[in-house]
């Protein structure tokens, strides 16, 4: 199986990894918002709905940090490896001249 890609492809997909990184970590942002804002409409002294919907929250919330992080060590590999492939290119040019 022969690899096809190049420099520019791998700088694309990492535009659009760093992109979407950033919009989900927006995303987490404006859930935890949304959902502070619901102690004002759920918030009861005869029922504990609010403070349910917060634990349950609260217990799934590490999943979306967790998402978020590896989304970012996706987008550090594919920087690291664009370095990584610029160095060889640059030194191959070098021995070449």
């Amino acid at each position: 199986m022969a690899l096809n890609f190049s420099l520019q492809e791998m700088q694309n997909t990492l535009e659009v990894a760093n992109e979407q990184t950033k919009n989900y970590s927006e995303a987490i942002e404006t859930l935890d918002n949304c959902m502070k804002e619901l102690e004002t409409v759920l918030k009861s002294n005869e029922i504990k709905l609010y403070e349910d919907i917060m634990d349950k929250y609260n217990d799934k919330r590490q999943t979306l940090i967790d998402a978020k992080e590896q989304m970012k060590v996706f987008c550090d590999m594919i920087n690291q490896k664009i370095m990584e492939l610029n160095e060889a290119a640059d030194s191959a040019r070098t021995n070449f001249e």
